[in-house]
């Protein structure tokens, strides 16, 4: 999984074409890595660049909390647009990860995103750094997308790679190879619904 991931990541970042109108999917079923494997290998990746990766998490979020919002000014008697920081905050070369894009997520916050992921443009209209685009998202429970929001993604369907899975639970957490072993085998039997 770490392979295919790496590949995907570097052929995107590399090519200013594909990172300003693509953003590479990671789609894998719950509970196997996906976020745990998928957003720590992009924050290496990113930090072997010189870079930094900010991290959303669309299901938690409100449209004004991923894009900025407008607010009325009352001293000017106009209304002014202020543009989500963490989106301010992104660099030329840095990536954005959007974990569990598509499950439990407002439609109203991925309409509001369309600027983003389509023309990489922020809130108020102004340009967005040039940094890379990152999803991840469970096929269970997928909200209905607009054709606009599809069209961004490319979707890439990763596989639960047991030995792999197996080194992050050890590197990560500690656990003992007898106890990520019997865990991995749950994984294998699990039947995930689409």
């Amino acid at each position: 999984m770490k392979k295919e991931i790496l590949d995907i990541l570097t052929k995107t970042y590399t090519n200013p074409i594909l990172r300003k109108t693509t953003v590479p999917l990671f789609m894998s079923n719950p509970g196997i890595g996906k976020t745990t494997i998928t957003e720590g290998f992009v924050r290496d990746f990113v930090e072997t660049k010189g870079k930094k990766m900010v991290t959303m998490v669309l299901p938690n979020l409100m449209p004004n909390e991923c894009v900025g919002g407008v607010y009325p000014n009352q001293k000017k008697r106009v209304w002014e647009f202020f543009d989500s920081e963490k989106l301010t905050s992104l660099n030329d070369g840095d990536v954005l990860f959007l974990d569990e894009v598509f499950n439990g997520t407002l439609k109203n916050t991925l309409d509001a995103m369309l600027n983003v992921l389509g023309q990489r443009r922020l809130g108020s209209g102004k340009p967005m750094a040039d940094a890379m685009i990152v999803a991840a998202a469970n096929p269970q429970g997928l909200i209905n997308l607009t054709p606009q929001i599809k069209e961004r993604f490319i979707r890439y369907d990763l596989k639960f790679n047991a030995e792999e899975y197996q080194q992050d639970l050890k590197y990560k957490y500690g656990m003992p190879e007898n106890i990520s072993s019997h865990f991995c085998t749950l994984i294998k039997k699990e039947k995930f619904e689409h």
